[in-house]
């Protein structure tokens, strides 16, 4: 049978070459890790955009469709490569329609939109790593109208989906190129003119 003292040392040369392993093993972790490069969760951006308004005025046949610049500004929480929570402020412009009076009526909006974004895979990584994504979600809309008579103010719940591309620039820098739905108030306006906004934008962020 083999001696005590031949196991005790087979037992410290079996220890000794698994915490080899394990050192091993540990260093070539950090060093993963160190190479590894940071990832950036929250980010924020700006962009301008072109929109589209169409509506209706209450109760009435008068209606709008107009183009008008506007603006955005937006930042989010990135969970992972494919799932991010994004709030938005909107400017969507102010334009004019007829309302058969002798001053042509004006529509100005605006709205604060809070939506989930679903990534795709990157495509072309070696060159522009570029992402499709979707968006949905709900905003608040305010819209003032001013008519030759009278002038009204009302909030709005509305629907936001949208689609687009997001292209990588740098591990921190992206733009984007989007199309926006800014439905017309889930359940109507009672004085102001329901109206939907369709946003084509453009816009660059930074992840921090």
């Amino acid at each position: 049978m083999p001696s005590i003292g031949r196991l005790a040392a087979a037992f410290v040369a079996v220890v000794a070459v698994a915490c080899g392993h394990v050192a091993l093993a540990t260093e070539a972790s950090a060093q993963s890790l160190e190479s590894s490069p940071p990832i950036y969760r929250f980010y924020g951006g700006a962009g301008v955009n072109g929109v589209h308004h169409t509506g209706y005025v209450p109760d009435t046949a008068f209606s709008s469709e107009i183009y008008r610049a506007g603006a955005k500004a937006f930042a989010g929480y990135r969970v992972n490569d494919w799932v991010s929570f994004e709030t938005a402020y909107h400017y969507l412009g102010e334009g004019r329609f007829d309302e058969g009076l002798a001053v042509e009526s004006r529509e100005r909006s605006q709205s604060v939109s809070g939506t989930v974004l679903v990534f795709s895979p990157a495509v072309f990584e070696r060159v522009l790593p570029t992402r499709a994504f979707l968006r949905g979600g709900f905003g608040y809309k305010a819209i003032r109208h001013v008519s030759a008579v009278a002038a009204f103010d009302e909030g709005v719940v509305s629907w936001v989906v949208g689609t687009g591309f997001e292209f990588e620039l740098t591990s921190r820098l992206f733009a984007r190129l989007e199309y926006e739905f800014v439905s017309r108030g889930i359940g109507g306006t009672r004085h102001a003119i329901n109206v939907m906004h369709t946003p084509l934008s453009v816009s660059v962020g930074v992840r921090f």
